[in-house]
């Protein structure tokens, strides 16, 4: 069994299995937090756990926390339609979630999400997405190297730039995501991104509150869209 999927909803639990079936995955199904709990446990536990936040007889956090205690190795990425606040993304990452998703998520995207956790040439191996810290009017306070990267700019040549500025079209929609942020809504959004001297590119931006790396009030986490999709 290579991934456990973890949902009371019957019709979001069938509609994910059958795109990862699609995309070449092994899925078994769990309804509730005591059965993913004793499938996730047995005897052959599976490579990968796609947990929903809210369950019938218990919450997602506290039952990531147990598979975490217990399989410390399995990838756990949580999937919620309802904790959509960035506190409870912190809340889920404190568990020991290795990604936090927001429902509905694209097919592309949830393949892609798993993809990176089970593809045999990653070997475990997981890759820092492009993160960057920003105030609450998008002025960059820090970044990653792999965002520096993407946006074709130094770790220091970025910063204090406005991200904003890389936005093309549709920054007004941005500035409003970036608004429901700061209140304290998780925010995912397609955006086309345009790096420094580069062609732009199309990518999926998470938006959330970070009032913790000097002066920073947002996390923005960048996600290319993979050709064609």
């Amino acid at each position: 069994m290579a991934i456990l999927n973890v949902d009371d909803n019957a019709p979001s639990r069938f509609l994910r299995s059958r795109i990862l079936e699609a995309a070449g995955y092994e899925v078994r199904e769990a309804d509730s937090a005591s059965q993913a709990l004793a499938y996730a446990l047995g005897a052959k536990p599976p490579e990968l756990i796609l947990l929903d936040v809210a369950l019938p007889d218990g919450d997602g956090f506290t039952v990531c926390e147990q598979l975490k205690q217990a399989q410390p190795d399995v990838p756990v990425v949580m999937i919620t339609s309802v904790y959509q606040k960035a506190h409870d993304r912190r809340e889920g990452f404190r568990a020991g979630a290795d990604a936090y998703l927001l429902d509905p998520v694209e097919p592309a995207r949830l393949v892609d999400a798993v993809g990176q956790f089970l593809r045999p040439s990653s070997s475990r191996t997981i890759v820092e997405p492009p993160r960057i810290i920003t105030d609450e009017h998008g002025q960059i306070v820090s970044a990653n190297a792999a965002a520096a990267r993407l946006l074709n700019l130094s770790i220091a040549g970025i910063q204090d730039r406005s991200m904003l500025g890389f936005v093309a079209p549709g920054r007004d929609v941005m500035a409003a995501r970036m608004r429901q942020a700061v209140a304290g809504t998780v925010v995912q959004v397609s955006a086309t991104l345009r790096p420094r001297d580069k062609k732009p590119f199309l990518a999926t931006v998470d938006i959330s509150a970070a009032p913790f790396e000097r002066g920073g009030a947002l996390e923005w986490v960048i996600e290319p869209v993979p050709d064609g999709r």
